[in-house]
């Protein structure tokens, strides 16, 4: 999709957030700082010396790699200097593509296990499982290998093959499996339904290259269902493409609207773009985004833009504030810069960025102080200016928190005790369908299943009272306060005795999702997870309440038109 920008504005980088595409890099005008040849010398001596007379002979190639990646770090957090793995990491990610086989993986037990197979790939095709454990990739063990490690064996040229062993609940003995690598292609849209009451929802994980094709396509699929609003879901979506994002917005916005602009350190260095199609989402039907404290960068993008035009409400936490352009520079085959070039905003001149922290590197504010400053409104102080354009994030209209997860729910995730149950459990019961519901005897059985595994962990209680008793002994408290400490060590232990019953619902709400997702994939676990979602149920309230709606969406319109029209 073509980008529409405004004719005299010139720039030249195909956009990425944080991310942009250049050839090399442009030339530097050394006049701006009249000590830059003398820095330079001090430089090449340094490493001259270093180069010559270190204890052990130094590769000159490491060296001055290390040096550039300590001056990459000085600046902000998010420039940095890419090596040739770094960088195919980066595409990956980027491009939403890769070739192999097709499957999620974890090391649990010291063995690579299938969390899930992705849809459509070669792994799902021929009937791998979530749960199976691979033992050998061609013929040698996999017991010790970090699942980096088998991504790289697994990982090849579409049309090669490759042969795994898989032990399987149930089965009685391991088995071969060749699997052809293809194309394995990573969704932007894991899930896209209707939640209820003729509400739809869509999810939007990633920014890549075909984000914003699929996001369409989910659309116009829940538009023909009869969605009569639509839940836009952006939680811990980190960003990716800015071109996407532009894209993203057009489904949403009508020709002609400004969804961002980027500017660097010179007044000539600003780009803008605006909607380049009539919006696919009709204005009568309402749209509420949720974001989170990990929503970050493109989908921040978004977010302000339709914020700002006063498309939707937003609703769930204050975002992440990641409002910096990023440019990839290639050096040579090896190696690339990512260097922050620019800073985004949104249509009313909001820039995003949060301030860094004092321990973070670099200064990047000063840095691109030259950047134009936004007119200031009618009897506005700079300072007032200052406080409206850089919030450091996208703030919620509706401000709703995440649903907490106790500690006792921490612990059964990082042991995975959920998914060996549903591994498990799935394996006893094949015949299991979408309304299959976690009861009684369900729930029993997963007690006993963490009694066989002898499940156990450390309370936060439990810990202070362990500091507290070693405090004891080095302090040599008298025996009735010992005493007392061990009949407290003992009611802890009882209470902590009393979690499972405590955490029923969230014991019930992860078996029922780790179940659908092993038998039905996204849509399954989706399902289950959209049921208690506080943000997401809310966000389904909002929208079927016109009136409440309309209210929140008219204050924002007229905070957004006072914006406008002094910029």
């Amino acid at each position: 999709m073509a980008l529409i920008k405004k004719p005299a504005r010139r720039y030249l980088l195909l956009a990425l957030v944080g991310l942009v595409v250049v050839g090399g890099a442009s030339a530097t005008s050394a006049s701006k700082d009249s000590n830059l040849y003398q820095n330079m010398r001090s430089y090449t001596r340094i490493f001259n010396e270093v180069y010559e007379k270190y204890v052990d002979e130094a590769d000159s190639k490491e060296l001055i790699n290390a040096s550039v990646r300590g001056m990459m770090s000085s600046l902000d957090p998010h420039s940095a200097f890419l090596e040739k793995k770094q960088y195919e990491d980066l595409m990956l990610e980027t491009q939403g593509r890769y070739g192999g086989v097709g499957i999620s993986i974890d090391v649990q037990d010291e063995w690579l296990t299938v969390v899930s197979p992705i849809e459509g790939g070669p792994a799902y095709d021929l009937g791998i499982q979530a749960g199976d454990r691979i033992i050998k990739i061609e013929g040698e063990t996999t017991k010790g290998l970090t699942t980096a490690e088998a991504a790289k064996i697994l990982r090849g040229r579409k049309g090669t093959h490759v042969n795994i062993t898989i032990a399987r609940k149930g089965e009685v003995a391991p088995f071969d499996i060749v699997i052809e690598r293809d194309v394995i292609e990573l969704k932007s849209v894991p899930y896209a339904g209707i939640i209820r009451d003729d509400i739809g929802y869509l999810r939007l994980s990633r920014f890549s290259e075909e984000s914003g094709a699929e996001v369409e396509r989910a659309l116009k699929s829940l538009l023909d269902e009869g969605a009569k609003g639509i839940v836009f879901d952006l939680r811990s979506n980190h960003g990716g493409l800015l071109t996407q994002a532009v894209s993203v917005s057009d489904k949403f916005l009508d020709r002609g609207k400004l969804i961002s602009y980027t500017q660097g350190r010179r007044d000539s260095d600003r780009q803008e773009y605006y909607a380049a199609e009539h919006a696919l989402v009709p204005k009568d039907i309402p749209v509420a985004i949720l974001v989170n404290r990990s929503t970050a960068s493109a989908a921040e993008i978004v977010s302000g833009a339709l914020q700002d035009d006063g498309r939707c409400v937003i609703l769930g936490e204050l975002t992440y504030g990641k409002g910096l352009v990023q440019t990839l520079i290639p050096l040579d085959a090896d190696v690339s810069l990512k260097l922050t070039t620019a800073k985004w905003y949104t249509p009313a001149g909001r820039c995003i960025q949060k301030p860094f922290a004092d321990d973070e590197a670099g200064d990047l504010a000063l840095e691109l102080d030259e950047a134009p400053v936004e007119p200031l409104l009618e009897g506005e102080t700079e300072d007032e200016a200052k406080a409206r354009v850089v919030i450091g994030g996208i703030k919620p209209d509706i401000e709703v928190d995440g649903d907490p997860i106790t500690r006792y729910g921490l612990e059964l995730l990082n042991g995975n005790y959920v998914f060996k149950f549903s591994v498990n459990y799935t394996t006893a019961h094949p015949e299991i369908d979408r309304s299959w519901r976690a009861d009684d005897a369900v729930i029993a059985e997963f007690g006993a299943f963490l009694a066989d595994k002898e499940f156990d962990y450390e309370t936060v209680a439990q810990r202070e009272l362990d500091r507290l008793e070693k405090l004891a002994e080095e302090e040599t408290f008298d025996e009735s306060t010992l005493e007392t400490m061990a009949l407290l060590a003992e009611r802890l232990e009882a209470e902590k005795a009393k979690d499972f019953a405590k955490n029923r619902d969230y014991i019930e709400f992860a078996l029922e999702r780790e179940i659908m997702r092993k038998l039905y994939g996204d849509a399954g676990s989706y399902e289950v997870s959209l049921r208690t979602d506080s943000q997401a149920q809310a966000a389904v309230d909002l929208l079927l309440d016109p009136e409440r709606y309309r209210s929140i969406l008219a204050s924002k319109e007229a905070i957004a038109a006072v914006d406008n029209a002094f910029r």
